[in-house]
């Protein structure tokens, strides 16, 4: 959660690169943001606004040479202009501002070991200001030290994970420190040094960049000590080129859900018939799979996929939460496979720091290069679905099936060519036929999706990304379970949403569908070509999928849900790239 920036110039103006890198960082949080600089006349500034930063338009006109900016994911404390970041201290006469990103686990103790007259002049309820309080107090009993001395001895007490850059804008100084969160380095070609919490906020001029190691203190001011000493400290790190990514902002598509949703018609019949996949996973015994939201309905698609495909290695899937509470049991040649969008989920890198070394190979399908999963497992494959910048997920869900379908060997199922798997994804994102039924759609209070089989999962995934985007009650699960319970639910003012695949169980959906119009209910059906009297039997225009393999059967579903949640959304006039509470990268447990 949280993005993070800082930069410093040697007397290159970098507002522009601070602001437009600010605005890069909005997918990790806006509810708020804020910036704090120096100018060039040695004027010092703090801005903090609620929302996004985009928004918005930059403060002032003066040339900046220092400052740092944050957007925000709440943790501690309300959304609030008070909590948002930077926060300002004046220490030892020093105007002193700090970001963070991360959760320090004992703030409480922190706070409540702050004197008095310190813990008094605290203006926020964050875990973020303690940290620059506590700074000021050794500062204070310890008079010799220097702001690098009293972070360093500040660092040891907090526990957690944390990502932090202290500026000390009096003598244009920038000081960073990291604990498990992400923190990276980039000189231009001015010399000016930047700081992030994603290589995205680089500006154009930064064509590398390093990862800061766990409980090193990255300390510059611009001196030739300083510069000497950073780029001694970048050549001893992995460097990793910066990409710059095109923006999905464009004339064309009102927002960057809408850019993903069709980038997917290009990037995943590429994706699905490339032919480099080398790994094999039938040297293992047992395979476990763990993700979180998205990642785990992938790693659960993964596991019904084994089944299909004749194999007898057995395999499972765990929500990377539980299985860091109650791991399974671990065979001599067990495979632990992490699935992750970002690479720096909090909940899967910590059940890898805490079961990973006990098996006899961990691998990671991650989209982030240089990514913190990286430095927790023996191999680690690029999922290659480019920048995704809208919360919810889309095209990386999808090439995350692909890639399923790769390491159980099941793209040699596809019956589609790349040209007519292109068309295919494209006919279904441009489907008017049941669009036009969306504002009916938007109207339910209620909306149950049920499936069968390998597409028990996709549903998962489907309900997930409704709820995430139209805010409403949308629950997916096995359509023989409806009678079990979940049929109390239904009433006139539900939406069943019936997934259908052409094959045997056609005839159990048909009768489902009969058990909730007999309630009053309403539906709609996804389903195959094959399947037509399941898709006569809905109340609105279904929505028909080719046949095809499981692999691309299960994208084009999928790629559904993410059109009607898209549609959805803009029904009820929500924002589809910033859906409420939510971030896109989790740091936090």
């Amino acid at each position: 959660m949280c993005g993070v920036i800082a930069g410093l110039s040697l007397g290159t103006d970098i507002k522009k690169a601070l602001w437009d890198g600010l605005c890069a960082l909005e997918y990790r949080g806006y509810d708020s943001f804020g910036i704090g600089y120096k100018t060039q006349t040695n004027y010092v500034e703090l801005f903090k606004k609620l929302g996004a930063p985009s928004n918005e338009t930059w403060p002032e006109l003066r040339p900046v040479l220092i400052g740092l900016g944050h957007t925000r994911w709440a943790t501690h404390g309300i959304v609030a202009e008070r909590n948002a970041h930077p926060h300002y201290w004046n220490i030892r006469g020093h105007d002193c501002m700090i970001v963070h990103n991360g959760v320090v686990e004992n703030y409480e103790e922190i706070r409540s070991s702050l004197p008095d007259r310190f813990r008094n002049n605290l203006k926020s309820d964050t875990d973020s200001e303690c940290i620059l309080a506590k700074i000021a107090e050794m500062m204070e009993c310890y008079p010799e030290w220097d702001f690098k001395k009293a972070i360093a001895v500040v660092i040891d007490l907090l526990k957690g994970s944390f990502a932090i850059v202290l500026s000390d804008l009096t003598n244009s100084q920038l000081i960073a420190a990291k604990l498990g969160l992400p923190l990276a380095v980039s000189f231009d070609q001015d010399q000016s040094v930047f700081i992030v919490s994603d290589l995205a906020a680089l500006p154009a001029g930064c064509t590398k960049a390093i990862f800061i190691s766990d409980y090193d203190i990255i300390s510059y001011d611009g001196s030739i000590a300083s510069v000497e000493q950073l780029q001694t400290y970048c050549a001893q790190q992995k460097q990793y080129a910066v990409e710059k990514a095109i923006s999905s902002k464009n004339t064309i598509y009102a927002s960057y859900l809408e850019a993903e949703i069709y980038q997917q018609i290009e990037l995943l019949p590429v994706l699905m018939y490339q032919n480099d996949f080398d790994f094999d996973i039938y040297e293992y015994e047992e395979i476990h799979l763990i993700g979180c939201g998205s990642s785990y309905y992938a790693g659960w698609f993964a596991t019904l996929l084994r089944s299909s495909s004749g194999s007898d290695i057995p395999v499972h899937a765990y929500i990377a939460s539980e299985f860091l509470d109650q791991p399974p049991l671990i065979t001599r040649k067990t495979l632990l496979i992490a699935l992750s969008q970002s690479g720096e989920t909090a909940d899967v890198l910590s059940a890898l720091r805490s079961h990973g070394s006990h098996y006899a190979r961990v691998i990671a399908f991650c989209n982030r290069s240089g990514a913190l999963i990286e430095q927790h497992v023996d191999k680690t494959i690029a999922i290659n679905a480019g920048p995704e910048y809208s919360v919810a997920s889309t095209k990386v869900f999808t090439a995350q099936i692909v890639w399923m379908g790769h390491l159980f060997k099941h793209h040699d199922t596809a019956t589609l060519h790349v040209r007519k798997f292109s068309q295919a994804i494209a006919a279904v994102i441009q489907d008017r036929a049941w669009q036009k039924d969306v504002k009916s759609f938007a109207s339910f209070n209620s909306i149950l999706i049920i499936a069968r089989g390998f597409l028990i999962p996709i549903a998962a995934e489907g309900a997930l990304k409704m709820r995430e985007l139209t805010y409403k009650h949308v629950h997916a699960f096995p359509a023989g379970e409806l009678k079990h319970g979940t049929l109390a639910l239904v009433d006139e003012k539900t939406l069943v949403i019936v997934c259908a695949q052409a094959d045997h169980t056609d005839w159990k959906q048909l009768i489902a569908v009969q058990e909730v119009k007999a309630r009053k209910a309403k539906v709609w059906i996804i389903g195959q070509e094959s399947s037509r009297t399941l898709l006569e039997s809905g109340n609105f225009a279904p929505c028909v999928i080719p046949c095809a393999g499981i692999v691309e059967t299960a994208i084009l579903f999928t790629i559904v849900f993410q059109m009607l949640a898209l549609q959805i959304t803009l029904e009820l006039n929500q924002h589809p790239d910033r859906p409420r509470n939510l971030a896109k990268s989790v740091t936090v447990e």
